[in-house]
């Protein structure tokens, strides 16, 4: 048997992984910056070493900052930091939703990880202008859901003055203060009752879905007027929409009431559309105590409508596809909601769950290293911001035996200003 030091696992474990790279060809696992061609990704007899990527991240830091640098444009095509992201809509994100991920955030900022973790997981998330980007979170999570994590940052990050919520709209999913997050779903479902029997909304450009994409700095006034002049309608009071900026981002296909339902929610307005489509007036949000909503569920939506009528007898509950139109206090029904998704089951979980050892003996070895051999005995591919580069070059010696996987990156990590998450077949090493 070989004796070198190694990771082994209690499950589905086929022996012991020569942290030298010994052995069969490839036997390395997928250790790769982001953004290294997929060349590297394919052929595993290709696969580079962490010692042998070093000048090559040096090289693609270097070129990363050239190539941002010329991608502002002209004309009517706004600049934007980043590809926007191809977020996983209809069946695709119901699917997603359901998979398992677990992460481990200390100290990190929550509108930076947040902005990450929904980028990460193709999963839109809105995130509400009135939630503190700065917010130092900790939270440690294994094998939850996509949604389950939200909720449970919600939490997280509530205090006396100011609890947060999560709700969906649409295809996207709404983090902010818990008052809009109870009421929003019951306000979309309101428009769309007042306006649905319009022939201009049955057949005109509101009831189409259309992406909603924003630069750096955009200013949300404009970005409203915009969307509504996308419908041929004008924003007859816009001074009421109070000046701000915000960071690059995009949404996948909404549709136009569900756009401005989100962009306004930050300043606690809504909108009031004339009978012809043609004029917008920004109004307060209304203070709505009950009314009915639709709810996403993962399956069997007549089953669990069933259900629930039995514990809400005083609730009116009708299945619509893959959805519940639930009709109640919309408190009550905001419990119903955070009570499905965390009860839903999740799908993929038990990998993180076996227990592990590794051990470097007395020789020291490269914290990129031990990380590579623990993403390969958990059949992902370790990837890497990269900055963090240097720190993953690190030597160091190590023995952990009959720990959980989290345990064990924890203690890789330890002393670092590093951090981990598992999703999407992927180890990913970033800063906090």
């Amino acid at each position: 048997m070989n004796t070198d030091p190694a990771i082994a696992g209690d499950a589905n474990d086929t022996g012991l992984h020569d942290l030298n790279g010994a052995g069969k060809a490839g036997s390395y696992p997928a250790f790769l910056p982001l953004g290294v061609p997929d060349l590297y990704r394919e052929v595993p007899d290709r696969l580079l070493c962490l010692s042998m990527l070093l000048p090559v991240l040096i090289l693609l830091s270097g070129l990363s900052g050239l190539s941002r640098a010329a991608t502002w444009e002209s004309g009517n095509t706004p600049f934007f930091a980043e590809d926007p992201v191809e977020w996983k809509t209809g069946i695709e994100l119901e699917r997603s939703i359901g998979l398992a991920t677990s992460v481990r955030w200390s100290g990190i900022p929550l509108g930076q990880r947040l902005r990450a973790f929904s980028q990460l997981h193709r999963i839109a998330v809105f995130i509400d202008r009135r939630v503190d980007p700065t917010t130092l979170v900790d939270l440690q999570a294994s094998d939850v859901t996509f949604e389950q994590l939200l909720w449970q940052l919600a939490e997280t990050c509530s205090n006396d003055e100011r609890r947060l919520g999560v709700a969906r709209i649409g295809d996207v999913f709404y983090f902010g203060p818990e008052s809009t997050a109870i009421s929003l779903p019951a306000i979309v479902k309101l428009i769309e009752d007042q306006t649905q029997s319009q022939p201009l909304y049955r057949n005109g450009p509101w009831r189409n879905r259309s992406q909603l994409t924003w630069p750096t700095l955009a200013s949300p006034r404009d970005l409203i007027t915009t969307v509504c002049e996308s419908a041929g309608a004008t924003v007859t009071n816009a001074a009421e929409l109070r000046h701000d900026v915000w960071p690059a981002w995009n949404l996948p296909g909404l549709k136009i009431e569900e756009q401005l339902v989100l962009l306004l929610a930050g300043f606690e307005q809504v909108y009031l559309r004339s009978p012809d489509g043609t004029a917008i007036e920004i109004i307060s949000l209304p203070s709505l105590d009950s009314g009915p909503q639709k709810v996403a569920v993962a399956d069997d939506a007549r089953g669990i409508a069933r259900q629930l009528r039995e514990q809400y007898p005083n609730l009116q509950f009708s299945a619509d596809g893959r959805a519940i139109e639930i009709a109640g206090p919309l408190a009550v029904v905001y419990e119903i909601r955070r009570k499905l998704a965390m009860e839903r089951e999740v799908v993929g979980g038990e990998g993180t769950t076996s227990i592990y050892t590794l051990d470097t003996g007395d020789v020291p070895r490269m914290r990129g290293e031990l990380l590579a051999s623990l993403a390969q005995n958990l059949e992902v591919q370790l990837a890497f911001e990269e900055d963090v580069a240097p720190v993953l070059a690190e030597t160091m010696t190590f023995s952990a035996k009959d720990k959980r996987i989290e345990e064990i990156l924890g203690a890789v990590l330890a002393g670092t200003d590093l951090t981990w998450i598992i999703e999407d077949g992927q180890l990913l090493i970033l800063k906090r």
